[in-house]
């Protein structure tokens, strides 16, 4: 797209926190908010720019926070569902217009399925793409669902690991020590004066859970990797509670630099707060081979990583462009992240489960924005465990009464909008698209009638959703 048809402007969404915001079409048009996904940027619509202003209307692409030319909050806890709804909610705000249309892909769309339940009043009509809405589960958070559906070496958690950062194993080079010779005076560095006697109450009560339990420490040893464990060894956790309970206290007067040591046969092990496991891995090579690859993802399958292996190295793809991106395309994204780094697009997934803990008030309300969802058939998310059925036996529809249309196209992966660019742009605009290679599945419960005034199953003609044609007329 070119530079000229683009505006570029910052908009001030929260204390602090300005987005970066292109858009594209007269600043009177019907307003088509577009939101992107990971790790990608307001540059990843720009086809879709193109094909709304040229039919009239006011495409409005942000930089989400964390992202590009937009504000990056340091900590994981500025990143939480409700920082970002609140800042789509200021940016519709900013484009002053009462209600939007949204089409929004991949984490886009998960913050845009919050938008239309927190916020339904914003929005005339919804477009999903490659990911489902899912209600909240009031007994299993999503990162404990996903550990249960698909392991530990799912991409998702793995990124979980960005808590606990920059892992060093330190040997103490001193075998034989016992655990009270190996406090202050082993790490004089991480100990202040007079906090040996934290250290050795620390390894006192480790030590008792590993004598109880009798097994070493052989992972990462942070809050979040216990849990883990805690969840793994139900049963011998219930005969060390005490010792649990000693180590959350202990955790709580950690050092004031933030780390601890905690004694692992032969080594100690520092764990300081950043940088992240996830972000040493896109930033262990050059950044636009890892966005090569990352992009031209294609397995079937849910990304795992395998243990022994590093993220890339799980990934299908052999570092080829893919045939849908320039290498034009692959410089804007590379620039941008090196600069921002990929933390913020990160903590996105950290604050999985704390969005779960904050949206309880909204457990069981449905979604009624209408609405369409696109997927790829060969999309990662489409291929997760159970969620093919979820979409087409009826469970999306129960939770979105207003889903109207399901749009699988074959041969497609994750990144739609890129991948087929003016099929993606129909859709949005409610032109039906000729290309072949798509299958129409309506979005109906089994036996359940089609809504009053509209013929079930017609899904060959333009877009049939009521609500769409108000915030799409045909401006020519």
């Amino acid at each position: 797209m070119a530079a000229a048809e683009v505006r570029h402007r910052t908009v001030e969404v929260a204390s602090g926190v300005r987005l970066h915001v292109a858009e594209a079409g007269p600043e009177d048009g019907p307003a088509v908010l577009l939101v992107h996904g990971f790790p990608e940027l307001w540059y990843s619509w720009r086809h879709q720019m193109r094909a709304l202003a040229a039919r009239g209307f006011r495409a409005v692409a942000p930089d989400l926070r964390g992202y590009g030319d937009s504000d990056a909050p340091p900590g994981r806890d500025s990143y939480t569902v409700l920082h970002l709804v609140g800042d789509l909610v200021a940016l519709i705000a900013d484009v002053g217009q009462p209600r939007v249309f949204v089409a929004a892909h991949d984490w886009g769309a998960a913050v845009a399925w919050q938008l239309c339940l927190l916020r339904p009043d914003l929005v005339t009509a919804f477009v999903a793409l490659s990911v489902e809405y899912h209600p909240r589960n009031p007994t299993r958070s999503p990162v404990q669902t996903l550990r249960a559906v698909c392991g530990d070496g799912h991409y998702i958690c793995f990124f979980q690991l960005g808590e606990c950062l920059s892992v060093t194993l330190v040997r103490s080079g001193l075998p034989g020590m016992t655990t009270t010779s190996l406090s202050a005076a082993a790490f004089p560095q991480c100990f202040p004066s007079g906090a040996a006697a934290f250290h050795e109450r620390l390894c006192s009560s480790l030590l008792k859970v590993q004598r109880e339990c009798c097994r070493g420490f052989d992972t990462v040893v942070t809050l979040g990797a216990w849990s883990i464990w805690k969840e793994k060894n139900s049963r011998v956790f219930n005969n060390c509670t005490q010792s649990w309970l000693t180590l959350l206290q202990l955790w709580r007067k950690r050092t004031p630099s933030g780390s601890l040591l905690i004694p692992r046969r032969p080594c100690f092990l520092d764990t300081s707060s950043k940088p992240g496991v996830a972000e040493a891995e896109f930033g262990r090579g050059d950044i636009k081979c890892l966005l090569k690859k990352f992009y031209g993802m294609r397995k079937a399958a849910p990304l795992i990583i395998p243990p022994g292996k590093t993220l890339f190295d799980s990934i299908d793809s052999d570092g080829t462009c893919p045939a849908w991106l320039s290498e034009e395309d692959i410089s804007y994204y590379a620039e941008k992240f090196e600069k921002t780094g990929f933390t913020g697009g990160l903590n996105y997934y950290r604050c999985i489960d704390l969005n779960w803990e904050l949206t309880a008030p909204w457990t069981g309300v449905p979604i009624k924005v209408p609405t369409k969802f696109i997927v790829g058939d060969q999309d990662l998310t489409y291929n997760i465990p159970g969620v093919k059925d979820y979409i087409h036996k009826g469970g999306l529809k129960a939770c979105v009464p207003n889903l109207e249309d399901v749009v699988v196209m074959e041969g497609v992966a994750h990144f739609i909008n890129q991948e087929k660019p003016d099929e993606v742009s129909d859709h949005i605009c409610g032109k039906p698209s000729a290309s072949a290679g798509k299958r129409r599945i309506p979005a109906e419960m089994p036996n359940l009638k089609p809504p009053a005034g509209r013929a079930g199953g017609n899904h060959d003609g333009a877009l049939p959703l009521a609500g769409f044609a108000p915030c799409l007329p045909q401006t020519g």
